[in-house]
């Protein structure tokens, strides 16, 4: 598939195939998916996202004032550390006690950079997280199955959108491809991308060795 025909979701998709996989087969996504993941390390693995999409929204936020295409992509129900927050506090967790890991500063840090600068590539974080709500969902279902939880208790960030999710990553990728990026744009946020999914890496490997 040749750039010039491929979408930049397209690309997205099939560039980062290898991060993407690296992400995914972690042991603590493994476990995750199985439903297997000790209660205390599934609130810690939630509040190392709260802090990271809290940074991805300011960074966000700041962006769509000064681009029009970014505005067209970043919708506030693609907010999700609201619903972090909610499960902290349904696990029983005070988020004043909640502290990030050493990997979750360095991936706030690179977000906030990329803030700073205003960077396209946070179009290409801000992909890898929209896009994990696919599987997330399914995640979700396992959990509430191991942890006895019933409705979304536990599981707003895991499950924001519930029968609205494949029309609502629809309409993100439909919203993303209708913007047009130059070459040099499509690389940055292909490059952002890529160093999200290996800062999950990072810090869902911190997650598991904080757990011991």
């Amino acid at each position: 598939m040749s750039h010039t025909q491929a979408t930049i979701m397209e690309r997205l998709k099939e560039e980062t195939k290898e991060a993407h996989k690296r992400a995914e087969s972690q042991d603590l996504e493994k476990a995750l998916i199985k439903g297997a993941l000790p209660r205390e390390v599934y609130a810690n693995y939630i509040a190392q996202r709260y802090f990271i999409h809290l940074s991805l929204e300011k960074a966000l936020l700041s962006l769509r004032q000064k681009d029009a295409r970014v505005a067209g992509v970043v919708e506030e129900i693609r907010f999700h550390s609201s619903r972090a927050a909610q499960d902290l506090k349904d696990l029983g967790l005070d988020l004043a006690t909640v502290k990030p890991l050493d990997a979750t500063s360095k991936t706030v840090d690179y977000i906030t950079d990329l803030g700073n600068k205003g960077s396209l590539a946070l179009l290409g974080v801000f992909y890898v997280f929209e896009g994990s709500t696919n599987g997330a969902r399914y995640i979700s279902m396992a959990l509430r199955r191991s942890y006895g939880f019933e409705g979304n208790f536990g599981t707003h960030y895991l499950d924001p959108y519930g029968e609205d999710q494949p029309a609502q990553w629809q309409k993100f990728k439909t919203e993303v491809n209708s913007q047009t990026f130059s070459p040099e744009e499509q690389e940055l946020i292909l490059a952002g991308a890529t160093e999200t999914f290996d800062s999950i890496v990072a810090v869902d490997t911190a997650i598991n060795e904080a757990a011991g």
